[in-house]
């Protein structure tokens, strides 16, 4: 590691005037940013001049920084809004206790590598008109799919897309109201998500479910980055500097109703190598259990414990959390719902649960009953770019693994998911089988896993 130090003057509290600090800098092999905090909180902080003699720090320069509330130690991503203002790559930021009668307390950053919105924060984004394209299709779990593509047109290129917000009412509303969005103009990706967030996406209308907005925005963001990229004559891949890898899914099914596995033996007649993604309900016996663990392909238990009022919904079940959790010793157990009952189970096996549904940004992370070993990364769950990348970001930082999940996605929406996996996660249980796997009777040559990336990708898209 790395140590500097330096001495606080002037601004600061008279007896911690002059008072010395240190911080240990590194990064390590995947250019991470390793920050040592001293102390075990801070508390009201202010602001203050500080000089540090003899060193000057790569490429920037001392910073100011303001704690405005107490937060507990832990590693600060660059953007984090606990920070006064956006820092430029490559400084130093400082936030410190400033309480005349308590021991003095400092954190510091230097940034070593570029997060991953870095890499796209400032792609030029020109947009000169917008539509709105509907899709609809049935689905295996019984219901008609509704989506929206959002496609922002300029200087010749095209970016895409896709709100999957659930209800189709609000798809209607969104068809009738949506085709005098103040669009148009010259933007960055960061400046046009700022403008995005503060536009009414459901016209005055509150949707069923708070998480549509996240999922409306998305679409435009997404949108957005794509057309950036397209107008920058370069792919994701490129751009984060990294590369697509094949993609591993499984496939996400209900079971028939009352449920005996068969849906599951059929998929595994027509192709014996897939791996499943299934939501148990109370109705899922101890001979249905077996059934479907024997096939040794189950990777990932839905409980749906952390929905409330939609049609998935499954309140905790201590019978069933035990029935699964037993009989599938390897399978991951996604979303329980934890009360008395429940909790003492899923500690027990707390290196193979998972969340999906609450997971929208880094808070929502570190806010988790525990620290996670898994997570399932919807990106329309975290509406901007710079949520879902700070994210990943965060995971990586803290060894979270990630697998992707899917929302029935009918356009460009799927491939999307594609290529986020194929770049951070295309070794995981992904749920993000083709299209195709959610056809009620799908028919003809289905894709195999793993997914091959394409051979001359552009933009967002992934074929």
């Amino acid at each position: 590691m790395t140590a500097w130090a330096g001495r606080f003057h002037d601004a600061m509290a008279p007896d911690a005037t002059g008072g010395v600090y240190s911080n240990y800098l590194d990064r390590d092999e995947d250019d991470r940013v390793l920050v040592a905090v001293l102390g075990e909180e801070f508390g009201r902080g202010g602001e203050g001049a500080v000089e540090e003699p003899g060193r000057e720090l790569a490429g920037g320069r001392l910073g100011l920084g303001r704690v405005s509330t107490s937060f507990p130690p832990r590693t600060y991503h660059r953007r984090d809004k606990k920070f006064a203002g956006r820092l430029a790559g490559a400084t130093a930021t400082l936030v410190f206790r400033s309480d005349s009668n308590s021991k003095l307390l400092v954190a510091g950053r230097r940034t070593l590598g570029r997060m991953l919105y870095d890499h796209v924060a400032d792609l030029h984004c020109r947009i000169d008109d917008y539509e709105l394209e509907r899709y609809e299709r049935n689905t295996t779990s019984g219901f008609t799919r509704v989506s929206t593509v959002v496609v922002l047109h300029g200087d010749g290129a095209t970016g895409r897309g896709e709100d999957v917000t659930y209800e189709t009412e609000a798809h209607d509303a969104f068809h009738a109201a949506g085709d005098d969005l103040d669009l148009a103009g010259e933007h960055t990706v960061d400046s046009f998500s700022a403008h995005v967030g503060e536009l009414d996406l459901f016209f005055g209308s509150e949707p069923d479910q708070s998480v549509s907005r996240n999922y409306r925005r998305w679409a435009f963001e997404s949108a957005a980055l794509d057309l950036a990229l397209e107008q920058a004559n370069t792919d994701l891949a490129s751009q984060l500097e990294r590369s697509y890898d094949p993609v591993r899914f499984v496939v996400s099914t209900r079971l028939e109703d009352p449920p005996t596995g068969e849906r599951v033996l059929d998929w595994l007649d027509r192709n014996p190598d897939l791996e499943f993604k299934l939501d148990p309900t109370s109705d899922w016996t101890a001979d249905v259990v077996e059934r479907l663990a024997a096939t040794g392909a189950v990777r990932v238990l839905d409980l749906k414990g952390q929905y409330h009022g939609t049609s998935v919904d499954q309140a905790a079940d201590p019978a069933l959390y035990e029935r699964v959790v037993d009989g599938f010793p390897d399978a991951f157990v996604e979303d329980p719902e934890l009360n008395d009952e429940t909790r003492p189970l899923l500690e027990s096996v707390a290196d193979r649960v998972t969340w999906d549904y609450p997971i929208r940004s880094v808070e929502t992370v570190e806010t988790l009953p525990w620290e996670p070993e898994w997570l399932n990364v919807k990106p329309s769950r975290f509406g901007s770019v710079e949520s879902l990348l700070e994210t990943l970001d965060y995971c990586r930082e803290h060894d979270v693994d990630c697998y992707g999940g899917g929302q029935f996605e009918l356009g460009v929406g799927r491939e999307h998911l594609h290529a986020f996996a194929s770049l951070f996660y295309p070794d995981a249980p992904n749920d993000v089988a083709p299209t195709a796997y959610n056809d009620p009777e799908p028919d003809g040559d289905l894709p195999t896993s793993p997914l091959t990336p394409p051979s001359d990708p552009h933009g967002l898209a992934w074929h």
